[in-house]
């Protein structure tokens, strides 16, 4: 039953690449593989562009931390509270 349907598939995309001219869906399916190798190119870039951020948010943190360390080192003060 399955190959009969795989067949049959089969058989209709060969009627369909006849009808449509044979360079038409090589062309296509070019295209298709360039717009999958753009898009995994786009992914990795999110990727990286997100493993920077975090590392920019990390930085940031830390010159917080410092900052809030000196100024309570400064006024002799060992809790802030920001929410004052």
């Amino acid at each position: 039953m399955k190959n009969a349907a795989v067949n049959a598939t089969t058989a209709i995309a060969d009627g369909v690449s006849s009808l449509l001219g044979g360079s038409k869906v090589k062309r296509l399916e070019a295209e298709n593989e360039n717009l999958r190798q753009d898009i995994a190119n786009l992914q990795k870039q999110v990727q990286a562009e997100q493993r920077e951020q975090t590392k920019m948010e990390n930085r940031h943190n830390s010159e917080i931390n410092k900052i809030d360390w000196n100024y309570q080192q400064k006024s002799g003060n060992t809790t802030t509270d920001w929410n004052r």
